[in-house]
């Protein structure tokens, strides 16, 4: 009885977070990061400079998050921005449940 409580309240908990992450990306430079990401599909290569400033066109850039951005366009381009809203809502459910 008592893992059944226990099972049964992590439910309704993970059920209450996801209910609560089931909200926009309010990431203010979530279209940026798409445009990176389609920028690395199309190209198949991490750009070396920033392709979308007018202002450091030429210089130096690194990435870091380019494996997400990837994977975010990717996703976006699958499934829209509803895929983005139901992966965010399942990354934090797992972190919750893991936790």
């Amino acid at each position: 009885m008592v893992r059944f409580r226990r099972l049964s309240t992590r439910l309704v908990l993970a059920g209450l977070v996801a209910f609560l992450a089931w909200t926009d990306v309010w990431a203010a430079d979530v279209w940026w990061q798409l445009a990176t990401g389609r920028w690395i599909v199309e190209h198949r290569a991490v750009p070396r400079s920033d392709p979308f400033s007018w202002t450091t066109a030429g210089r130096p850039w690194v990435e870091p998050r380019w494996g997400f951005e990837a994977g975010a366009f990717l996703l976006y381009r699958s499934a829209g921005p509803a895929g983005l809203v139901a992966a965010k809502a399942a990354l934090l459910v797992a972190a919750f449940w893991l936790a």
